[in-house]
């Protein structure tokens, strides 16, 4: 979980502890960017569909579901 100010810290442990219920290696982490009070991210592990082949893109990053636009 990544939060953004320090008046936050608080709300942000409280968030951290209910998901390590769920995800005991879940940590914190300070950012010291600019963002609005109370933001915050939390940053799942990726679950891969049974059967499901993962496709990787030009730079390296999943593909996921992309459509094609024509």
């Amino acid at each position: 979980m990544r939060y953004f100010n320090e008046a936050d810290w608080a709300d942000a442990m409280k968030v951290l502890d209910a998901f390590k219920q769920k995800y005991p290696d879940a940590v914190l982490v300070p950012l010291k960017i600019p963002a609005p009070a109370g933001q915050s991210e939390v940053w799942l592990p990726r679950v891969q569909a049974p059967g499901r082949v993962l496709q990787r893109g030009r730079l390296g990053m999943p593909l996921g579901n992309l459509r094609l636009l024509a």
